[in-house]
């Protein structure tokens, strides 16, 4: 339904469209920004201190990167430094500069990172993750990051800002044979060297905590099972019982605005999980006799309006995602840059550690349910302010009141109803949400009226307007008001609240995969999906985080896919 030739009209709106940006108060919120070029892919979209740029697992060389400061004080700069192969140490580029190559195939094997011009007590973290070797520690201040002379290939990189007397947690682990090992700090991998002993027990606890701080911890142990929380450098797990730590979970209590912690465990038979575990999400297996080999647990920081208010929840699915995507692949309906899409990109946009702990997370947002914006006026003010084509009206202006009526009566999310409307119609610019005069059905003349669809309903890709117009005309939508509130309940019916189980698509990645139509052998059920193009989900999403500031105090539940 979704016509990709709409995404580069929507790629060139948000540039240059969208009047609200976050507001950031000084250098407490500055922060880091950079993307990454990546073997077979090209750029990546920019991401905020502490996410991830390159890939892993798909042995996938990283070609170039980019850094820069936001909301940085006058004569701060980021400097860096790529060593290339065939080339060697390149010279220091900075504040956006490209570092590395592109159009070469050649790999970047290591790094260098510094920052000049700062307030007192900042430095610049980073970590690679390299070829054979895995994430490596985090280093600073122009230490080296990744390997030379050895010809490995760098694949992922994570750049942070820290402060001095910032908080900063501490991890210490008891293994088999060797007992209680040299503490790591800030995110670096607590493990033995070659990730061959099991991990008993652990303990957390944070430095410089502000006064009711505290990190609560959980095991879970062979023949014991779920133990007590614990908390502050007290034991999780066990020691002299030679009995394996075989899941945990982590939550902070009282932490200042904006604090989260997350986690993962490199678990016997898996390796490193894929997705990080948050706020008090299980990571590791239970009821698998599994042992831990390795965890990683890190404190961030992100003050995204509403981010604080996002609860976790894992979903199973009992097949792989390897196989979701051949599934899909085989089906021969997916769309990527107006082509078929490969199996591979397939996999790319249905792997959903690429959409955790970014713009993308709002993709598994729980959207079978109303919430309330903080306000009409709000809304409002973001309609009225939005910039169209010459020549084109405003179709949403003052429609505020309207969506949140439509998204109520047919309960469902009023943040994604929003974004869903700007995605599909280009911020109303597209032919179909100007108003299309109808005529004709199917070739056969009816009264004439002028009809809307802000969805793009039965859009087909061969001849979206005509499609779309004569669905909106069958329909009655021959208003702005009915285009939206019809709209919304269609979706809710025939997608979010669908009577069928195996059509029941209660957040935007479900109407795009449809995990539930699998576990079905119908095609016809796999391919209950809303759209054909890969980025639909992941450009909802993004207009959805945009747009997140109309909700404050709101809990927003998400719902991850857990692939076997």
């Amino acid at each position: 339904m979704k016509n990709y030739k709409k995404i580069f009209i929507v790629m060139f709106l948000l540039m240059i469209v969208l009047p609200f940006k976050k507001a950031y108060a000084g250098i407490n919120d500055m922060n880091v920004q950079y993307r990454g070029h990546v073997q077979d892919v090209g750029w990546q979209n920019y991401v905020n201190g502490g996410e991830v740029i390159g890939s892993t697992g798909f042995s996938r060389r990283l070609e170039s990167f980019n850094l820069q400061l936001t909301n940085f004080p006058p004569g701060a700069k980021i400097k860096y430094q790529a060593h290339v192969a065939e080339i060697g140490w390149q010279n220091w580029m900075e504040n956006g500069q490209l570092a590395g190559t592109t159009g070469k195939s050649l790999r970047m094997e290591a790094i260098k990172i510094v920052v000049e011009g700062m307030p007192s007590g900042y430095h610049v973290e980073y970590q690679a993750h390299v070829q054979e070797i895995g994430w490596q520690n985090w280093v600073r201040d122009g230490q080296l990051a990744g390997t030379t002379g050895r010809s490995l290939r760098m694949e992922a990189l994570r750049v942070r800002l820290v402060k001095d007397n910032s908080l900063q947690l501490e991890s210490e682990g008891h293994f088999q044979d060797l007992g209680w090992i040299m503490p790591t700090y800030n995110g670096n991998s607590l493990s033995f060297d070659n990730k061959s002993l099991r991990m008993e027990g652990i303990k957390l606890k944070i430095n410089n905590a502000p006064a009711g701080m505290s990190i609560q911890y959980q095991g879970h142990s062979q023949d014991i099972g779920w133990q007590n929380w614990v908390q502050n450098g007290e034991l999780a797990g066990t020691v002299g019982m030679s009995s394996k730590l075989e899941a945990f979970r982590v939550r902070l209590l009282n932490a200042p605005a904006g604090w989260h912690v997350r986690y993962k465990s490199y678990v016997e038979g898996i390796g490193w999980e894929k997705q990080w575990s948050e706020d008090g999400i299980q990571s590791g297996t239970t009821g698998q006799n599994k042992k831990v080999f390795a965890v990683i647990v890190e404190l961030y920081y992100d003050n995204t309006p509403g981010k604080n208010n996002l609860v976790y929840s894992l979903k199973p699915w009992n097949y792989t995602l390897d196989r979701f995507a051949f599934r899909q692949f085989e089906g021969d309906r997916n769309k990527y840059q107006g082509t078929a899409a490969s199996i591979q990109t397939i996999r790319d946009f249905t792997e959903p550690n690429n959409q955790i702990s970014s713009s993308r997370i709002l993709q598994h947002l729980k959207i079978n349910k109303f919430r309330e914006p903080i306000s009409v006026t709000e809304l409002n003010a973001f309609f009225d302010n939005i910039t169209v084509k010459p020549g084109n009206k405003n179709v949403f202006k003052g429609q505020g009141q309207a969506f949140i009526d439509a998204a109520k009566a047919a309960n469902i999310d009023t943040l994604y109803l929003i974004a869903h409307a700007m995605w599909e119609t280009g911020y109303g610019n597209s032919t179909l949400a100007q108003g299309i005069y109808v005529d004709k059905v199917q070739g056969n003349p009816v009264p004439p009226a002028t009809v809307y669809n802000f969805f793009g309903i039965n859009a087909f890709d061969s001849n979206a307007n005509l499609y779309g117009a004569e669905a909106a005309y069958n329909l009655g939508w021959t208003s702005p008001e009915a285009a939206i509130r019809e709209g919304a309940k269609w979706i809710s019916n025939n997608y979010i609240h669908c009577a069928t189980s195996t059509k029941k698509q209660y957040t935007v990645y479900y109407m795009k995969w449809n995990n539930s139509g699998f576990v079905d052998s119908s095609q016809n059920t796999l391919w209950h999906q809303y759209a054909t193009d890969v980025n639909w989900a992941n450009g909802i999403a993004s207009l959805m985080d945009r747009l997140l500031y109309i909700y404050k105090g709101v809990p927003l539940e998400v719902e991850i896919p857990q692939y076997n």
